[in-house]
């Protein structure tokens, strides 16, 4: 059977996503965004199961489209700014957020503002939905916001939106100056354009927390923002959520026919952990140990000549790393592979048509103290076997 004479165009246009493959023993991954499972919260998590389980009826029934209440009362109060619950709708997760955005408000042919290098899965589904990708990139100094002035100038509008990740951001790290949020809403008011705003790494800062979020300071311009517990929960967990204006709000709501959203059971599970007293000394404890892994991958590459003049993230937990100009990333990951180290290749963060290939990237949030030393090691032995080619 050839499966690709019944694929959908949506799944067919998809571009191929990184394997998912067995590695031998002694390699460390560190390819894939996850989090520690040493660091989930599980007495937090055990006792809010004890404690839905011990009256589940509610908690068994069917989901209401929007969400439980609960669940969603308990997350807009974590919200900064608060969000109204009116403004609220759950999803499993920020990426079926994205799905659920992209469904209610693209049509073939419209052009979405995509962050260049970004995320693969979102991009995957903007242009499964036919969406045409412009990229916004970033300079040494910055966000490229000239660039987008000139494909975008003033009076030509964007009926979709701009997907964008502030801070720390997947795969590159950066996190957008106050000056670059405020120029960038005022970009996007001038020429009418709806922002999305990711904000699945904010709570994961080292020294410092990012500048306010775009919502906060939008001033009456639309942003909508997607959130998950994924990072400072747990990816089983599966929530994630939506805060838009309350009219918009409700058309996604109107559309949830073709979504899963949130379990009951899930959903009071996590709002008890949300409400639990010791949440917020475990969310400090995980960032305190991320951003510990962070400044220890950090301070190691600094004897890596390569590296030397590399920038860390001032949050969440990849490495987005430079290649001499001579070595592709597909060389590079098979020289780090041979030497025990698995990257991600960069071209899978970029549109296709930029063909960049310089670039790799590193997760360090899955790695123990020790494995980020090990890991370091072995960048090193790549690069001197790179660069001795």
């Amino acid at each position: 059977m050839d499966v690709a004479e019944y694929l959908s165009h949506r799944v067919a246009s998809t571009a191929e996503p990184p394997d998912e493959v067995s590695l031998p023993d002694g390699v460390i991954d560190a390819s894939f965004g996850e989090p520690d499972p040493a660091l989930f919260p599980l007495d937090l998590i055990r006792d809010a199961a004890s404690a839905v389980l011990a009256a589940p009826s509610a908690a068994l029934q069917y989901s209401p489209l929007r969400g439980h209440t609960n669940l969603i009362e308990a997350v807009a109060t974590w919200t900064r700014p608060q969000a109204e619950p009116a403004e609220m709708v759950l999803t499993s997760g920020s990426i079926p957020a994205l799905l659920l955005l992209t469904h209610a408000m693209v049509d073939p042919g419209d052009t979405v503002l995509f962050e260049d290098p970004g995320y693969f899965r979102a991009s995957a589904i903007l242009r499964a939905h036919g969406a045409n990708l412009l990229p916004l990139r970033h300079t040494r100094d910055g966000l490229d916001l000239d660039a987008m002035r000139h494909a975008l100038p003033t009076g030509r509008t964007l009926r979709s939106f701009a997907y964008v990740h502030p801070s720390f951001q997947n795969p590159s790290g950066y996190t957008w100056s106050l000056e670059e949020r405020r120029e960038f809403l005022a970009f996007c008011a001038q020429r009418g354009i709806v922002v999305v705003e990711d904000t699945a790494y904010d709570e994961l800062w080292c020294a410092e927390p990012p500048p306010p979020s775009l919502r906060s300071l939008a001033d009456g311009h639309p942003v909508i923002q997607i959130g998950t517990l994924s990072k400072i929960i747990a990816p089983g967990m599966g929530v994630g959520w939506i805060i838009a204006p309350a009219a918009l709000a409700s058309v996604l709501v109107d559309n949830r026919v073709e979504f899963g959203g949130v379990g009951g059971l899930t959903s009071a599970m996590a709002a008890a952990v949300l409400r639990d007293a010791r949440f917020g000394t475990h969310v400090r404890d995980m960032r305190r140990e991320y951003a510990e892994r962070c400044r220890r991958f950090a301070d190691g590459v600094r004897y890596i000549p390569e590296l030397a003049d590399w920038s860390p993230p001032g949050g969440g937990y990849y490495a987005w790393l430079p290649l001499p100009e001579t070595v592709s990333d597909d060389c590079f990951a098979r020289v780090a592979l041979s030497a025990g180290l698995r990257v991600l290749e960069g071209r899978h963060f970029f549109q296709p048509s930029d063909r960049e290939r310089d670039f790799v990237r590193l997760t360090f949030g899955r790695l123990a103290p020790q494995a980020v030393d090990r890991a370091v090691s072995r960048l090193a032995t790549t690069y001197r076997r790179i660069g001795g080619r």
